[in-house]
């Protein structure tokens, strides 16, 4: 590695200026430094970044408590799916109650009539 390179090296790693390269540049780091429209735009830059790392906080919060209500929504809708499905079931059992009393039913009418019939008859 070059002189240079290793000056430059030490200078990012906060070990000073070491050659003639690394002092212009701290020279320049320390005017950007000082500058009051350095300033202005750095505060700006973290206010808006806070801003924006807010924001993200307060989307965040608002999905999560979007997903809890859809989580809430789906089980309440398989919930209502699984009464839907019961109250099916029962009303096919009912109706198959129905159709062998109408069944029944049908062979009684058969029998009485022939009762009728015999006792008209004599």
């Amino acid at each position: 590695m070059s002189e240079g390179l290793i000056a430059f090296l030490d200078y990012v790693n906060g070990k000073g200026a070491g050659d003639e390269f690394t002092r212009r540049l701290d020279m320049a780091v320390a005017n950007v430094i000082n500058s009051d429209d350095f300033r202005v735009e750095y505060m700006s830059a973290v206010a808006r970044y806070m801003e924006d790392e807010e924001e993200k906080e307060e989307l965040r919060a608002d999905i999560e408590k979007k997903q809890e209500r859809i989580d809430s929504l789906e089980t309440e809708n398989e919930s209502k799916q699984e009464r839907i499905d019961s109250l099916e079931e029962e009303n096919k059992t009912k109706q198959g109650k129905i159709d062998s009393l109408e069944t029944e039913n049908e062979s009684l009418k058969a029998v009485i009539a022939s009762l009728r019939n015999k006792q008209e008859n004599g």
